[in-house]
Order: C-alpha cells, then sequence, then structure tokens
C-alpha cells in the first residue's frame, strides 16, 4: 500500500512499533525510514524525540515563569513508552520532580524507583494533580473541554500527537495563563531524525534542525503573545506558508 502511493507517504515508528518492525516493512517498500543501523538506517529516533519535547518544555517555563530551569518543578508524564520513558528520565536527570503514569503499572512503577520519581494510579487522576508542566506521551485526543477548564499546570507539551481534542481547547488554556506548546513542533525531533536518514549525508544536519525547532517554537510563542493569538495558531500559519512557498 505505502509503496503504491509513490513517495506521496513515507512511513516510520509510531506507537507500538520498532525499529525492527521498519527494518520488515523496508523489504516491501523503499518508503520507510527509521530503519536499524544494522540495516542502513539511523536507527530509534525516540531520543531525539524526546529531546526536542524537553526543550519545549523548557521553552514553555521560560515564557511563563521567567525560568527555564527544571530542578524542582513537578512534571507529570503520562505514557512510559520509547519517548515517554526517555523524557522523564531526561527530567529527573534535571533536577524535576517526576510525577508518572503508564498502562503498565509495573513500567510506571520500575521508573519511579530508578529515578526518585513518583506514580500516579491513571491519566486521570494526574491530570487532577497541582503541577508544573502536563506531558502527554500517550495517544491524541486526551483534553477536551472540561480538562482544558480544569488543569492546574503552567505548560502542556508533550509527545503525544493531537493531544487537545478540538482548537478551542488551546485558547481556554491560554485564558488561563497555560502554555500549550504545538505538538508539532514539542514532537518534531523523531521526524528531523528520520529525515536524515531518507536525505542521507546530503541532508541537513540533525543537531541544527533540532536547535531551529527550538527557535520557531520561541517565535511563535512571543507572536501569539504579540498578537493575543496561541502558539498553536501562529506555528500553523507559519508552516503553511513555508509549504505554499515550496510549492511555489
Amino acid at each position: 500500500m505505502i509503496e503504491g502511493l509513490g513517495g506521496a507517504y513515507i512511513t516510520a515508528e509510531d506507537i507500538g512499533t520498532s525499529t525492527e518492525d521498519m527494518d520488515h516493512m523496508a523489504r516491501f517498500t523503499r518508503y520507510c525510514v527509521g530503519r536499524s543501523e544494522t540495516n542502513g538506517g539511523g536507527g530509534d529516533p525516540s531520543p531525539v524525540t524526546a529531546e526536542t519535547v524537553f526543550r519545549a518544555i523548557l521553552c514553555g517555563l521560560r515564557a511563563t515563569t521567567g525560568s527555564d530551569d527544571a530542578s524542582e518543578r513537578r512534571v507529570g508524564v503520562i505514557g512510559l513508552g520509547k519517548v515517554g520513558h526517555a523524557l522523564a528520565a531526561r527530567l529527573a536527570a534535571a533536577g524535576a520532580e517526576v510525577v508518572a503514569c503508564d498502562l503498565d503499572s509495573a513500567r510506571a512503577e520500575g521508573f519511579a524507583a530508578e529515578h526518585d520519581g513518583s506514580v500516579a494510579p491513571s491519566a486521570e487522576a494526574l491530570l487532577a494533580m497541582e503541577l508544573d508542566v502536563i506531558a502527554p506521551c500517550a495517544a491524541g485526543g486526551m483534553i477536551d473541554d472540561a480538562l482544558a477548564r480544569s488543569l492546574d499546570c503552567r505548560v502542556l507539551a508533550g509527545a503525544a500527537n493531537n493531544p487537545l481534542t478540538s482548537r478551542d481547547e488551546a485558547s481556554t488554556l491560554a485564558r488561563r495563563g497555560i502554555l500549550y506548546a504545538p505538538d508539532f513542533l514539542a514532537n518534531c525531533g523523531g521526524l528531523i531524525h528520520v529525515a536524515r536518514e531518507w536525505y542521507g549525508e546530503d541532508g541537513p544536519d540533525e543537531a541544527e534542525l533540532v536547535d531551529r525547532a527550538e527557535e520557531s517554537l520561541e517565535r511563535a510563542i512571543a507572536t501569539a503573545a504579540a498578537e493575543d493569538s496561541t502558539p498553536v495558531d501562529v506555528a500553523e500559519r507559519q508552516a503553511l506558508e513555508r509549504v505554499a512557498a515550496a510549492r511555489a
């Protein structure tokens, strides 16, 4: 199916898939990235995704509190898959108090024991806590209107795609002083990583693009504040302008 699309879609890892899965799929289509290094790929993109989410959290803290120091911040991480676990470990290493939850309770308990964190019994329980940051790193569509009106945090930034049920929630969060980092800027590290695999050695430098993603988020936050808009509205407008320019 993917091969038949002729390059209109290039696949890579997402929830529940691995480099081994990409290695298998690459036997049947050239439009597949995220393969293992032993099979000519760039390896697991999850650590780079975790890095851009971590930077998005720091950007959000800087914008809302004036400091990007993660130490002693209380951060809730929902989902401890490959990205969520790497992000939670990065936050713990930076001195944050991490509250984690996962459908696999043993995974959450293991993380808490290893990194001196704590465990929430469920995502619902975590979302009801007083936190500095909430990082959704599981399935999308978690933050609905009721939650947008009740969350007690300063920053919402995670690896999950489409964590809000609609654009209205971003406006509700903004009115309440909660900064939502657009998902496609926060979690873009994985795509940056696999793009390097696709373009090869002639492609853009990964570290440079990670820096540029952080700068794009900072601009979106500043522009949104100046326009009385939301970062996601600004970031999407800028992204569509880039797409239009590329097509032209």
